[in-house]
């Protein structure tokens, strides 16, 4: 977190955060935000982080069901032959 005290807008500070998180897995996710006021920047910032984690999940997700579609389409295919 980096305040820029000379940067005011009705008495708000303007903050630059940057977040970095990392799990077990190793995968690393980055956001950064700038905004007046401290609190208001950092649920920016956290916010963006959550939207990445969730659309990778939900890609992860579509991957599975795409392989899983795909596996039963051809056990069809199998036993109609």
């Amino acid at each position: 977190i980096k305040s820029i005290p000379k940067k005011k807008f009705r008495g708000y500070i303007l903050y630059h955060i940057r977040l970095r998180i990392t799990t077990n897995k190793g995968k690393t996710y980055v956001s950064r935000s700038e905004g007046y006021g401290l609190f208001g920047a950092f649920a920016v910032a956290l916010d963006r982080i959550e939207r990445d984690i969730i659309s990778e999940r939900e890609k992860e997700r579509d991957a599975k069901m795409k392989q899983t579609s795909t596996r039963y389409l051809l056990e069809e295919l199998e036993e109609i032959e």
